[in-house]
């Protein structure tokens, strides 16, 4: 009986095949994904995208991990089509990936695993714009290609050159995505600031470095200067005042000379000026060509500066002079006469002030090395405002303007030969420089008879200042480069000037 089922059994079997159906016990194996290939990287985003050979009728699911031992242990991730991006992953080694097809329940075996690996070349050169800020400037990039990290160096004087190396914004590396920082600097005045604040007019010089932290190799932005914003100087008084060191005592016998320069003065309607290297016959002179309204404090003997004012904006209410070191061997001290001025129409009243004008030209020893020649500048800068508090004792807002002889070169901040201009700002004075409009500063206030071009590091020095005590900062400072008179320069110094207000009291 046994025997005639099992041949029953047989025979059916036979008689299915015969007509074409089979018998499984479970679906065929889902196949093994091959052809896995990286098409594409973004450095930025530390991804890579993978394709492989597409199979019918599936759906996919990928691994990625950081070595083929952790691919066992990664987590799983689905992908639609027969292509999948990473997770962020690590760019400086090789990361590994798996991708297996699915089919409904039934999922095949992992491929067999692929290494990819990022390209790292260098950052490309990074570029930063700067704005200032109160008390302070802030800074910003754009993306630089295959850069993991920025970091934003900065320098007292050009090109890095102040003693004491660079320093860094925020102290470090900043990530990728950062795209803006800023830095804040001393608000007063100090020995040992490196000439930092809105008072000195000097910029920060800063630059942008890239970097891929995969490799050792650091681009760097070119130094920009970057300028803290100035103090807008409120209400008050306007009026616009220069400085003109005119060359060699021109007089009336030089008539070319005298027409350019009372041209130069009247095309840019200056109220005051200081006069360098200017004789009683320079300024008599130059009132002969200037309008009717121009007056002169009276010329002292024996001094090469003067002050010259429109007696439609002030009168004379006083003046004199002081002495000031001279360096040279065998030279008499330097006569530096001052004025103080009243306004003829103050728009305050009672509330409104004079200004204390002092025309100085400094001396030096020819002799003498570059720091001595520092130490004589702010020695006689010293001397200078001793002076003037002694004649001013009421704080009349006060205007030194003429040649201080800067040498900021070489860069420093030593004890006892630091020049002039930073002398005078820790002594509570403000550089005219630092106004809210600039023009010019690109260019040295000496032009050496020759046309000028702007300087490499974007701000020139200048031996030519206007530095103020009692104001609140300018409104605008003018330095007039590439003025030809009749086709020439008629001095080797450029004019000078500034819009001030004179605050209320």
């Amino acid at each position: 009986m046994v025997a005639r089922l099992r041949l029953l059994a047989l025979a059916l079997t036979v008689a299915l095949v015969t007509v074409g159906f089979t018998v499984t016990s479970a679906e065929a194996a889902v196949a093994k994904v091959t052809g896995l290939k990286s098409t594409s990287q973004n450095h930025y985003n530390a991804t890579f995208t993978i394709r492989w050979k597409p199979i019918r009728g599936a759906t996919y699911q990928a691994r990625w991990a950081s070595s083929k031992g952790g691919l066992a242990r990664a987590a799983v991730r689905p992908a639609g089509s027969a292509s999948a991006t990473s997770p962020a992953l690590n760019r400086c080694s090789t990361s590994w990936v798996q991708v297996r097809a699915v089919k409904g329940a039934k999922v095949g075996k992992w491929s067999s695993a692929k290494g990819v690996r990022f390209k790292n070349p260098w950052a490309a050169k990074p570029s930063v714009r700067g704005s200032g800020i109160s008390n302070g400037i802030k800074l910003t990039w754009p993306t630089s290609s295959y850069a993991t990290r920025y970091r934003v160096r900065w320098n007292a004087a050009p090109f890095g050159n102040f003693p004491g190396g660079d320093a860094v914004v925020g102290g470090g590396w900043l990530s990728q995505a950062t795209r803006t920082t800023s830095l804040k600097i001393s608000t007063t005045p100090r020995a040992g600031d490196k000439m930092m604040g809105v008072a000195y007019a000097n910029p920060v010089y800063v630059r942008l470095d890239a970097n891929n932290a995969c490799n050792k190799g650091i681009r760097s932005s070119a130094w920009t200067p970057v300028f803290p914003t100035a103090p807008d100087p409120g209400p008050g008084d306007g009026f616009r005042m220069g400085s003109y060191n005119v060359e060699l005592s021109p007089s009336a016998s030089q008539p070319t000379r005298i027409a350019g320069l009372a041209k130069n003065i009247n095309d840019h309607d200056l109220d005051v000026i200081s006069l360098q290297e200017a004789s009683g016959d320079t300024v008599s002179a130059l009132k002969a060509k200037l309008p009717t309204s121009w007056r002169a404090a009276p010329s002292i003997r024996l001094s090469g500066q003067q002050i010259m004012y429109d007696q439609n904006k002030f009168r004379l209410k006083a003046s004199g002079s002081f002495l000031v070191p001279n360096p040279q061997p065998g030279k008499d001290d330097l006569i530096t006469p001052w004025a103080r001025l009243e306004q003829v129409h103050p728009s305050g009243g009672a509330t409104s002030q004079d200004v204390f004008v002092v025309a100085i030209h400094l001396a030096e020893n020819a002799d003498a090395s570059k720091m001595n020649k520092k130490r004589d500048a702010g020695n006689a800068a010293r001397v200078a405002m001793r002076a003037i508090d002694a004649i001013n004792p009421n704080d009349v807002p006060v205007i030194v303007a003429g040649d201080l002889r800067y040498h900021r070169e070489p860069f420093g901040d030593v004890a006892g030969y630091v020049e002039a201009p930073p002398t005078f700002v820790r002594g509570g004075y403000y550089d005219s420089l630092a106004a809210v409009k600039k023009t010019n500063y690109q260019y040295s206030s000496v032009n050496g008879h020759k046309t000028q071009s702007p300087e490499a590091y974007g701000v020139a020095t200048r031996p030519d200042y206007m530095m103020l005590k009692g104001f609140d900062g300018s409104r605008a400072y003018v330095n007039v480069a590439n003025w030809k008179y009749n086709g020439s320069f008629v001095s080797d110094h450029n004019l000078i000037y500034a819009d001030l207000t004179i605050p209320y009291r």
